[in-house]
């Protein structure tokens, strides 16, 4: 993540913003019954849930999670949490010294915060000070703690009742605000210039790694960071073979998702390929589905009928198996975080205006093997706007 001095001031949330975030948790803590939460954070990636940290606190640690614990003496590390009571004012526990990022950004955000390479001592000794050792409690972050960890703050509280309830922050941090946004579009015109440039180069004889360097240069240099891009191994391109590149990525923490196809050394005004031709319709056809209102589950009886009913491509077991998308759903929420509202059966979500999702699927050309393609997309009132290029 860029560092303060870097990062211009239309990609910054404002101060009031986080304390406005932290107050409607505690409003909606109380209005559980419960005295406070303990919100769990990881390290800084899409699977790694840091989504948490920096919505509350501006924060996420840089250290890797997968380090075994030498209790008493550190624990956790690549975690932090943020504890936040339902009245008064919250604390952030942060596993890594101000050496190791930078304490400004924190500093934009939240005042207090300890630092304890021992996160469970950390939070342990946050809910102390606020006079938190009994009651109830709620949790949130239940995908990301381990069994470990939660068991060695169940043990250190034993007055503690714990009430998990990820919902307390998954839901709020679905409707995006116009800061958030301006962050959200800046970083989808990044990808959006980046990939043009990475399908331009994709030519016969160049080999994936060398496109997925390109596209991290060329994030980084508009204040964005690459998660993934896949594939990117030393295989080389050859005409007439389908190129995709799926690309994750962030702004400021927020994420994008797209996948962009081409046929290598295909000539311009050549005849479409079948397979990405009938791909890309789908995703445009099934972006233009999320209109306010609808349930998940009502935007994705598109793609059911698309792939099933019209194109006979696949079976509803073949879809549910992964054969379209390895979740498998045609599109999920976007962020800080990855998740609902999915587009698959059974959704009860209702999308909203303020809502940011991807729509993705894979598909096969019995010669040429795998595509993908996913477009990201803003809900407004007035309906979906894609802000990402096929």
């Amino acid at each position: 993540m860029t560092s303060p001095t870097t990062v211009p001031a239309n990609l910054r949330i404002p101060r009031a913003e986080y304390a406005a975030r932290r107050a409607r948790l505690s409003a909606a803590t109380r209005a559980q019954g419960l005295d406070g939460v303990v919100v769990w954070a990881r390290e800084g990636t899409a699977a790694d849930r840091a989504g948490y940290g920096i919505y509350l606190a501006n924060y996420y640690t840089k250290f890797f999670a997968g380090l075994d614990d030498c209790a008493p003496h550190f624990a956790a590390l690549g975690h932090a949490a943020v504890v936040v009571p339902a009245d008064g004012d919250a604390t952030l526990v942060v596993d890594m010294h101000y050496h190791y990022y930078p304490a400004e950004r924190v500093a934009e955000a939240i005042d207090d915060v300890i630092h304890d390479t021992n996160v469970v001592r950390g939070v342990v000794g946050a809910l102390t000070t606020k006079n938190l050792t009994r009651g109830r409690l709620g949790f949130v972050g239940s995908q990301i703690v381990s069994a470990k960890h939660f068991q060695a703050l169940k043990d250190a509280l034993p007055g503690v009742e714990w009430r998990i309830n990820d919902d307390l922050l998954i839901e709020p941090m679905l409707i995006k605000s116009e800061a958030e946004w301006r962050i959200i579009r800046h970083g989808c015109r990044a990808v959006n210039q980046v990939t043009d440039d990475v399908l331009a180069a994709a030519v016969a004889g160049v080999s994936e790694f060398d496109l997925m360097q390109k596209a991290a240069r060329g994030l980084a240099e508009r204040d964005c960071e690459l998660w993934w891009l896949r594939p990117a191994g030393m295989r080389r391109l050859e005409n007439g073979q389908i190129y995709f590149m799926s690309v994750v990525g962030w702004c400021q923490g927020y994420f994008f998702d797209i996948a962009r196809n081409k046929i290598v050394g295909a000539k311009a005004g050549a005849r479409p390929n079948p397979t990405l031709e009938a791909l890309n319709t789908f995703i445009l056809r099934q972006a233009e589905e999320l209109k306010p209102g609808r349930t998940g589950a009502e935007a994705a009886a598109f793609g059911l009928r698309y792939f099933i009913d019209e194109r006979k491509a696949v079976t509803r077991a073949e879809i549910e198996a992964g054969a379209l998308c390895p979740f498998p759903a045609f599109g999920h929420g976007l962020g800080l975080n990855y998740g609902r509202p999915y587009v698959r059966e059974g959704e009860t979500m209702v999308l909203q205006p303020g809502m940011y999702i991807a729509i993705e699927a894979n598909y096969a050309d019995p010669v040429l093997g795998m595509a993908e393609a996913e477009v990201n997309v803003e809900i407004t009132a007035a309906g979906p706007k894609v802000l990402t290029k096929l």
